[in-house]
Order: C-alpha cells, then sequence, then structure tokens
C-alpha cells in the first residue's frame, strides 16, 4: 500500500495565502452588504 502524495510546502503555503485571501474577499463583501442595509434603514 502507498501513502498518498504529500504537497510540497510551497504548495501548502500557497494553499493557505488563497484560502486566508478568500476569507478577507468574503468579510469585505459582507461589511459591504451591511453597509448597505445600514444606509436603506436611515432613509
Amino acid at each position: 500500500m502507498t501513502a498518498p502524495p504529500i504537497k510540497a510546502n510551497a504548495s501548502l503555503d500557497s494553499l493557505v495565502e488563497k484560502e486566508v485571501m478568500d476569507d478577507a474577499q468574503t468579510y469585505s463583501d459582507e461589511l459591504m452588504a451591511n453597509d448597505e442595509e445600514a444606509l436603506k434603514k436611515d432613509h
């Protein structure tokens, strides 16, 4: 039985970086949506 291939550290680092950037984009999108909702309530 052979072990599954293990990704190189560089690949794992880039994967983690992509996940962090995706999370940051999601967070930013949610903040923008909340700001738009707050503006609608003010008017």
